[in-house]
């Protein structure tokens, strides 16, 4: 399958992002079924008001960082974006999946290939979550012992900075023996000095991460365009950083 392939026209993406649409639809659907089902039988619906009290504050806390999720995971995940946001764990583990995939096949993001690494990769990674809850739910008495241990409580509190740490290091290197881009670590630089500031000077910024990642994203994007333009950052070929057109 051509890397380069304009992923508009590519007829797998093309079917994987319609066939997305409708899976999230039917899971939504699904989603609001469920209780409404249940509310039916046993005539016990909530009132509005209940309704609006209980989910309002949860939302407006929730919905800036999933909103600031959907619009930095989605350029990596493609069209395992829906799959990934239904089962959850994008963070911590579908996102590290993709990341992996596309680096063991070598390709981009916003590629075919690199589309199609991504799903198979999430869906693999949904089917094994899946199996361990299953696990979980029949050794969780067995292994009661072990999980509220001090060695297993201290192990799992280092899992998501060791996580973040080999998405920091993917990010940090490139390979250079295709394309690759040069001064990129220059892109970032004004969304890091604000965060930054941010936490420093402002208390109110760590209730605000999601706020604050849609921020530095626009910031990111518009620096990278100026970059770009000014011939700073540039798309270079093989380890003598060849221009390409």
């Amino acid at each position: 399958m051509d890397n380069t392939k304009n992923t508009a026209i590519d007829p797998f993406v093309n079917w994987a992002h319609s066939f997305g649409r409708i899976f999230s639809l039917v899971i939504v659907i699904y989603m609001f079924a469920m209780p409404t089902i249940y509310c039916a039988i046993h005539d016990c619906f909530p009132s509005v008001k209940d309704v609006v009290a209980g989910t309002l504050p949860i939302a407006m806390m929730m919905w800036p960082g999933a909103l600031s999720e959907c619009l930095s995971y989605s350029p990596i995940l493609g069209s395992s974006s829906y799959l990934s946001f239904v089962t959850g764990n994008v963070m911590n583990l579908k996102l590290p999946c993709a990341i992996n995939a596309q680096k063991m096949v070598d390709a981009q993001p916003n590629t075919p290939r690199g589309d199609a690494a991504c799903l198979l990769a999430n869906s693999i990674s949904s089917i094994t979550t899946m199996l361990i809850i299953v696990l979980g739910m029949i050794l969780m008495i067995p292994l009661r012992p072990v999980l509220q241990s001090p060695f297993f409580a201290t192990a799992a509190t280092y899992m998501l900075p060791a996580i973040f740490g080999c998405l920091v290091l993917g990010f940090l290197t490139q390979d250079k023996r295709g394309t690759w881009i040069k001064n990129k670590l220059l892109i970032p630089v004004p969304s890091v000095i604000m965060a930054v500031v941010l936490y420093l000077t402002w208390k109110m910024a760590f209730q605000m991460q999601g706020v604050m990642v849609i921020i530095s994203i626009v910031i990111s994007i518009i620096f990278a365009r100026i970059l770009w333009k000014s011939g700073v950052v540039k798309v270079v070929k093989g380890p003598e950083g060849t221009p390409v057109d």
